[in-house]
């Protein structure tokens, strides 16, 4: 009979393991899933939906086929589960204790956190291993009123790598991620022992590019205004910005934007903005090269022949103000005290 308590694997996983790491006292404890609450179960399968689902991700090679987490990778498709999880454990922890002693100087600590390493099947020929880490979190405990420090149930805060292999169990993708708007460097440096596929100089500027191009030039024409807005609002992201992540610069500017007209298709405009890094082989996170910035921020308008408006960067548009007098004139005023001077009669 089946012990209630008893964790109930998803269709699909093979293995999953959990170590807690604490670099202060040098101690891993590898935790006996099966013996845990449903609690435990269900933090568990949220954590991986989060890191499966999440749109903010690298893409990285390994820097040889000998550094340890390759190596595991090995030993996991080989079905040594144990010993993988143990060298990845053991390697966390002295890269953690390493990364800690230069954080010192900065009067920075690394959280303490939970190791989870999971096998899953994705079909017949496909497997994803993932290796994440939790952190963990403070809290007050209602019941006893004493602090206590364990994984947060609602916002998970994690870092993550997933390896995509296929039937000959070749690593077709590498993928990192980390809900701080940063990846990490001990984690995919250190830790990983990875290289970006691609510079940030080359995601800076294709991103940039394909939102001007290929997502917002389709209304320009039709909907002049809210291209506008939205145009400076990206370039006054990136340029506001050390690092870029997908979702953080989707939710503000065009999962809550109030569209000017009623027929704006902002449903579109969303899925093309979701789609750019699958689509055009990009990175949804990355560090921001402000020189690429600078190359696509001017922006003109044309007002009248033989006059242009120049938009450089993202400037204050509640300066700029839109009105139509009583003869139907449509006029356009922009606050300015040395506008005013050369053009006052």
């Amino acid at each position: 009979m089946k012990n209630e308590n008893e964790l109930v694997i998803p269709l699909g996983i093979q293995y999953t393991s959990l170590h807690h790491i604490d670099h202060n006292t040098g101690i891993i404890t590898a935790i006996d899933i099966d013996s845990q609450s449903e609690a435990l179960r269900q933090y568990i399968e949220r954590l991986l939906a989060d890191i499966k689902e999440r749109n903010s991700k690298r893409s990285f090679i390994f820097n040889s086929n000998t550094t340890e987490i390759r190596s595991s990778i090995t030993l996991f498709m080989s079905e040594d589960y144990e010993k993988a999880t143990e060298i990845n454990a053991k390697r966390l922890l002295k890269v953690e204790q390493e990364a800690q002693e230069d954080m010192d100087k900065l009067n920075i600590s690394i959280q303490k956190g939970s190791l989870f390493q999971t096998i899953i099947n994705v079909d017949i020929e496909t497997k994803m291993i993932i290796i994440g880490k939790a952190d963990h979190n403070d809290f007050l405990d209602a019941s006893d009123f004493a602090i206590h420090r364990g994984l947060p149930w609602k916002k998970r805060i994690f870092k993550s790598f997933l390896a995509i292999t296929d039937h000959q169990n070749n690593i077709k993708k590498v993928l990192v991620s980390d809900t701080t708007n940063a990846l990490t460097k001990y984690w995919w440096h250190s830790f990983l022992e990875l290289t970006e596929e691609r510079t940030d100089s080359h995601n800076t500027k294709k991103f940039l590019e394909i939102i001007d191009r290929k997502v917002l030039d389709r209304i320009k024409d039709k909907f002049p205004a809210d291209h506008t807005i939205l145009r400076n609002s990206v370039i006054g992201h990136f340029r506001s910005q050390a690092d870029f992540d997908l979702d953080n610069m989707f939710t503000p500017i065009f999962e809550n934007y109030p569209p000017i007209e009623n027929d704006f298709p902002i449903n579109d405009i969303q899925s093309r903005i979701k789609e750019i890094p699958e689509k055009y082989n990009l990175d949804s996170q990355f560090q921001i090269d402000k020189k690429e910035i600078n190359k696509r921020a001017v922006h003109k308008v044309v007002l009248n022949e033989g006059m242009e408006l120049l938009l450089n960067g993202a400037p204050d548009l509640d300066k700029i103000t839109a009105f139509v007098d009583n003869e139907n004139n449509k006029y356009i005023a922009i606050k300015s005290e040395e506008g005013y001077k050369r053009f006052k009669k």
